[in-house]
């Protein structure tokens, strides 16, 4: 008895055999004579093969539990399989089943193939830490215009050119708008 669970529903299988393969890619090239063999060839795992039953309490219930396999293949779920042998982050790569005498279920065949999961793909570099500046306080001096003020008037008051105060308030001579704050230092 096994079943194939993904997420929290499961479907079980009266599983009569499971045939887990193992393969790897090996270079077609030629290799360097003292080279690492390990460089030319890739482990990639391999299908494991599942053949059973899929019995329930009528045909209708096995039919369920077979149109859920299916949807898991086509949607490309992660699947886990516990059985005889047990496989975590699997997809399911092919399924048939076969009409028999059984009339509460029928024979399956499942080919399960493990997914290797890479823990990351790149590596973050941490930034160095950068030392905060200490920002000095501003020494900006501002006033509330009132009626009467004049550039030429705050340059006698602080000292300050008019031109600069041009710079810093953007108002035009004749028309420093009464109750704005003005930078004069």
């Amino acid at each position: 008895m096994g079943y194939i669970q993904s997420g929290k529903s499961k479907v079980e299988i009266v599983n009569v055999s499971e045939t887990v393969t193992s393969a790897a890619n090996v270079s077609q090239y030629p290799v360097e004579s003292g080279a690492p063999i390990t460089d030319n060839m890739m482990y990639t795992g391999g299908p494991v093969t599942i053949s059973g039953w899929i019995l329930a309490k009528n045909g209708n219930a096995a039919e369920q539990a077979y149109n859920t396999l299916v949807a898991w293949q086509k949607d490309v779920r992660w699947i886990v399989y516990r059985g005889r042998s047990y496989f975590k982050n699997a997809v399911i790569q092919d399924i048939s089943k076969g009409y028999d005498t059984v009339e509460n279920g029928f024979t399956i065949t499942i080919t399960l193939q493990p997914i290797r999961v890479a823990k990351t793909i790149w590596e973050k570099i941490p930034q160095p830490p950068v030392a905060k500046q200490p920002s000095k306080p501003s020494n900006a001096v501002y006033v509330t215009v009132q009626p009467g003020n004049t550039y030429w008037g705050w340059w006698q008051q602080y000292g300050t050119s008019i031109q600069q105060l041009r710079d810093w308030n953007k108002w035009p001579d004749r028309f420093i708008p009464i109750g704005a704050r003005a930078r004069v230092k």
